[in-house]
């Protein structure tokens, strides 16, 4: 495995994942243990896989990511909504009062819509959409994360061309080494952070569980790691006022791919390596 990663120039945990995921690795692994790694077909490789995840939802970034809204995710919607509407409740009644619904109304949504255990809830699709729009990321904040992405990558492509003011940049401690992580929280949602490693701030939140994380080597990946994480969990994205990272979250149960992943993947699209004064 080390061995495999080590030639392709990606992390481990990454090869594990085209292993559980692509069809298209078992050529990769065959070409690695030979040390036959060429170009012609690492190019190949390239191509099949590209060609059948095309079409995959297991792989694909926000397409991969398109929610099953079961019952026990609804619910944790209609409360962020109530919430959101200045009414928190606590039971399915106060949800009602909240919602302007009837109770049974709020009962029938809640209610799988077929036999098996991830049926999704029987909630109108148009009624779900209303709801999602109601407590979504405003255009502000999505226009703010676009801005802090193509600065992210433009100071990438600085540090590439040697043209960076790096005695600026590390004054700021923006070349340390940072870390990205997400964590699923109490509520029902998962936020992602990022900041310089060993901060005070360099933990999760009291509470928060399932936390995942990847060291990168400065600032700016740390940036694009987050953009990508929060394109891929686009559909379950909720905005909650007054709270740390409130337009960073997501109904949690998003499909999303691991960190290591996604930072191997904007290494190798990107530029690599610090620079030079």
């Amino acid at each position: 495995m080390q061995e495999i990663a080590d030639r392709l120039e990606v992390k481990p945990e990454t090869v594990r994942w085209w292993r559980s995921q692509d069809p298209a690795f078992p050529p990769v692994t065959q070409v690695g243990r030979s040390w036959g790694l060429t170009e012609d077909r690492l190019a190949a490789w390239e191509t099949v896989r590209g060609a059948d995840t095309a079409g995959r939802a297991s792989i694909g970034g926000s397409q991969g990511s398109r929610p099953v809204w079961t019952p026990v995710r609804v619910e944790v919607l209609l409360r962020l909504v109530s919430q959101r509407r200045g009414t928190p409740a606590r039971t399915k009644k106060d949800l009602a009062a909240a919602l302007k619904v009837h109770p049974s109304t709020v009962r029938r949504w809640l209610t799988r819509s077929g036999s098996w255990k991830g049926s999704p809830a029987a909630i109108p699709a148009r009624r779900l959409e209303e709801l999602l729009r109601e407590i979504s990321p405003t255009p502000a904040d999505r226009e703010r994360e676009q801005f802090q992405e193509d600065n992210a990558r433009k100071a990438l492509e600085r540090l590439r061309a040697r043209r960076a003011p790096l005695a600026a940049w590390r004054e700021q401690d923006w070349m340390s080494p940072h870390r990205v992580w997400v964590e699923d929280q109490v509520n029902g949602t998962s936020v992602v952070r990022l900041t310089r490693v060993g901060t005070r701030r360099d933990h999760a939140e009291a509470g928060s569980q399932n936390v995942r994380s990847v060291v990168v080597s400065n600032r700016f990946e740390a940036q694009l790691v987050k953009a990508t994480v929060l394109r891929e969990v686009s559909p379950w994205r909720v905005r909650l006022a007054g709270m740390s990272g409130g337009s960073e979250r997501w109904i949690s149960g998003a499909k999303l791919r691991p960190l290591e992943v996604l930072h191997d993947e904007i290494r190798r699209k990107g530029p690599r390596g610090p620079g030079r004064e």
